[in-house]
Protein backbone atom coordinates (compact mmCIF):
# COMPACT_ATOMS: atom_id res chain seq x y z
CA UNK A 1 0.00 0.00 0.00
CA UNK A 2 2.71 2.78 0.86
CA UNK A 3 4.53 1.95 -2.53
CA UNK A 4 1.50 2.87 -4.22
CA UNK A 5 0.61 5.72 -2.44
CA UNK A 6 4.89 6.61 -3.01
CA UNK A 7 4.36 6.04 -7.20
CA UNK A 8 1.20 8.33 -7.05
CA UNK A 9 3.24 11.30 -4.67
CA UNK A 10 5.48 10.66 -7.50
CA UNK A 11 3.53 10.99 -10.80
CA UNK A 12 1.63 14.12 -8.98
CA UNK A 13 4.90 15.47 -8.64
CA UNK A 14 6.46 15.49 -12.23
CA UNK A 15 5.91 16.97 -14.90
CA UNK A 16 3.25 15.65 -17.51
CA UNK A 17 4.58 14.62 -20.95
CA UNK A 18 2.16 15.06 -24.02
CA UNK A 19 3.07 13.76 -27.54
CA UNK A 20 2.83 16.55 -30.06
CA UNK A 21 2.51 16.26 -34.02
CA UNK A 22 6.07 15.59 -35.40
CA UNK A 23 6.74 12.67 -32.57
CA UNK A 24 8.13 15.47 -30.01
CA UNK A 25 6.86 15.66 -26.63
CA UNK A 26 5.54 18.77 -24.90
CA UNK A 27 5.38 19.46 -21.49
CA UNK A 28 2.86 21.16 -19.16
CA UNK A 29 4.03 22.46 -15.99
CA UNK A 30 1.78 23.58 -13.05
CA UNK A 31 2.57 26.92 -12.13
CA UNK A 32 -0.03 26.86 -9.21
CA UNK A 33 -2.24 23.82 -7.95
CA UNK A 34 -5.59 25.43 -6.84
CA UNK A 35 -4.80 29.37 -6.21
CA UNK A 36 -7.92 31.16 -4.46
CA UNK A 37 -7.91 34.87 -4.80
CA UNK A 38 -10.57 37.56 -4.22
CA UNK A 39 -12.05 39.33 -7.40
CA UNK A 40 -14.41 41.95 -8.50
CA UNK A 41 -15.26 45.32 -6.54
CA UNK A 42 -14.36 45.36 -3.02
CA UNK A 43 -17.10 48.24 -2.69
CA UNK A 44 -19.81 45.52 -3.05
CA UNK A 45 -20.00 44.50 0.55
CA UNK A 46 -19.10 41.09 -0.91
CA UNK A 47 -16.11 38.94 -1.02
CA UNK A 48 -16.16 36.84 -4.13
CA UNK A 49 -13.18 34.08 -4.69
CA UNK A 50 -12.57 32.33 -7.63
CA UNK A 51 -9.91 28.98 -7.43
CA UNK A 52 -7.76 28.47 -10.58
CA UNK A 53 -5.04 25.57 -11.43
CA UNK A 54 -2.93 26.61 -14.23
CA UNK A 55 -0.69 24.60 -16.66
CA UNK A 56 1.69 26.17 -19.16
CA UNK A 57 3.08 24.06 -22.38
CA UNK A 58 6.77 24.53 -23.23
CA UNK A 59 8.53 22.25 -25.71
CA UNK A 60 10.99 20.32 -23.52
CA UNK A 61 13.05 20.01 -20.63
CA UNK A 62 14.97 22.98 -20.50
CA UNK A 63 12.24 24.96 -20.84
CA UNK A 64 10.11 23.57 -18.25
CA UNK A 65 13.38 24.63 -15.80
CA UNK A 66 13.05 28.06 -16.83
CA UNK A 67 9.56 28.37 -16.29
CA UNK A 68 9.85 26.36 -12.94
CA UNK A 69 12.81 29.09 -11.97
CA UNK A 70 10.71 31.81 -12.85
CA UNK A 71 7.53 30.60 -11.05
CA UNK A 72 7.41 32.87 -8.34
CA UNK A 73 7.10 35.80 -10.49
CA UNK A 74 4.36 34.16 -12.92
CA UNK A 75 2.24 33.35 -9.96
CA UNK A 76 2.24 37.01 -8.78
CA UNK A 77 1.84 38.29 -12.71
CA UNK A 78 -1.34 35.23 -12.10
CA UNK A 79 -2.11 36.70 -8.70
CA UNK A 80 -2.56 40.76 -10.26
CA UNK A 81 -4.59 39.55 -13.38
CA UNK A 82 -7.10 37.37 -11.58
CA UNK A 83 -7.77 39.66 -8.77
CA UNK A 84 -8.54 42.48 -11.20
CA UNK A 85 -11.60 40.92 -12.73
CA UNK A 86 -14.92 42.15 -12.95
CA UNK A 87 -17.82 39.49 -12.04
CA UNK A 88 -19.06 40.35 -15.76
CA UNK A 89 -15.14 38.40 -17.04
CA UNK A 90 -15.04 35.95 -14.62
CA UNK A 91 -18.57 34.11 -15.44
CA UNK A 92 -18.67 34.43 -19.34
CA UNK A 93 -16.98 32.12 -21.56
CA UNK A 94 -15.47 34.84 -23.33
CA UNK A 95 -14.48 36.70 -20.32
CA UNK A 96 -12.33 33.68 -19.58
CA UNK A 97 -10.80 33.07 -22.70
CA UNK A 98 -9.88 36.94 -22.58
CA UNK A 99 -8.35 35.98 -19.29
CA UNK A 100 -6.36 33.26 -20.54
CA UNK A 101 -4.77 35.06 -23.71
CA UNK A 102 -4.07 37.80 -21.06
CA UNK A 103 -2.47 35.31 -18.92
CA UNK A 104 -0.34 33.77 -21.61
CA UNK A 105 0.38 37.22 -23.18
CA UNK A 106 2.01 38.25 -19.60
CA UNK A 107 3.66 35.30 -18.93
CA UNK A 108 5.40 35.34 -22.31
CA UNK A 109 6.30 38.93 -21.79
CA UNK A 110 7.78 37.80 -18.40
CA UNK A 111 9.88 35.37 -19.55
CA UNK A 112 11.06 37.16 -22.70
CA UNK A 113 11.87 40.41 -20.21
CA UNK A 114 13.88 37.99 -18.04
CA UNK A 115 15.47 35.51 -20.40
CA UNK A 116 15.47 37.12 -23.76
CA UNK A 117 13.14 34.73 -24.98
CA UNK A 118 9.94 33.39 -24.41
CA UNK A 119 9.49 29.53 -24.16
CA UNK A 120 5.93 29.73 -23.27
CA UNK A 121 3.54 28.19 -26.00
CA UNK A 122 0.60 28.03 -24.30
CA UNK A 123 -1.11 28.49 -21.00
CA UNK A 124 -4.85 26.10 -19.95
CA UNK A 125 -6.70 26.23 -16.88
CA UNK A 126 -6.55 22.71 -15.43
CA UNK A 127 -9.93 24.06 -13.09
CA UNK A 128 -11.92 27.43 -12.66
CA UNK A 129 -14.26 27.43 -9.89
CA UNK A 130 -16.01 30.39 -9.14
CA UNK A 131 -17.76 31.46 -5.24
CA UNK A 132 -20.13 34.25 -6.33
Amino acid sequence: MMKIVSYILLLLATPMLFAEDGGSAAMYIKITPGLVVNYGEPSSGRLRYLKVSVHVRVKDMSDAEIVEHHLPALQDVLISILSAQDVENIRSAEGKEEIRKNTLAEFQQLIEKEEGESVIQDLLFGSFIVQR
